[in-house]
């Protein structure tokens, strides 16, 4: 039951990120990951590197401004990552088995500054995928996807 409510909550969430996504989304070549971001104040990058031991994630998030800003969140949470199957089924989640602190939180972005935040996955199943990392901010929305091929 708990994990159905997790999932179902999680896909809400994401419903309402990418809602609040202001620019659109364009395919791009393999090694320039599908990009969205909240207009010009951030841009969000996303890898996946596939090793013998796991898949390891890389989101990249850069403050495209020349001033400082602020991210601000409901809990301690800052970021997320999933893997889905092409048809959008979800595989993995990583906040899914995590617990974070609900207190109002901030990040302030440097101008040009660029965050990345990492995670790794074991892949319980082979075959092409999609996986996307976001920042779970409040105020300020980034996301990214990319490719993935687990062999």
């Amino acid at each position: 039951m708990r994990a159905s409510r997790s999932t179902s909550l999680l896909a809400a969430a994401v419903a309402v990120l990418l809602g609040a996504c202001t620019s659109t989304t364009e395919l791009r070549p393999a090694d320039q990951p599908v990009v969205a971001v909240d207009g010009p104040a951030l841009d969000a990058r996303m890898t996946a590197v596939v090793v013998a031991s796991g898949v390891t994630f890389e989101l990249r998030i850069t403050d495209m401004q020349t001033a400082p800003l602020t991210a601000h969140f409901n809990t301690s949470q800052q970021y997320d990552f999933r893997v889905r199957r092409l048809d959008g089924s979800t595989v993995w989640t990583w906040s899914a088995d995590k617990g974070f602190t609900t207190a109002l939180t901030s990040r302030t972005f440097a101008p040009g500054e660029t965050v990345v935040y990492t995670a790794t996955w074991t892949p319980t199943e082979r075959g092409s995928f999609v996986v996307d990392g976001w920042l779970t901010s409040s105020s300020h929305a980034a996301l990214a996807s990319a490719p993935l091929s687990v062999p």
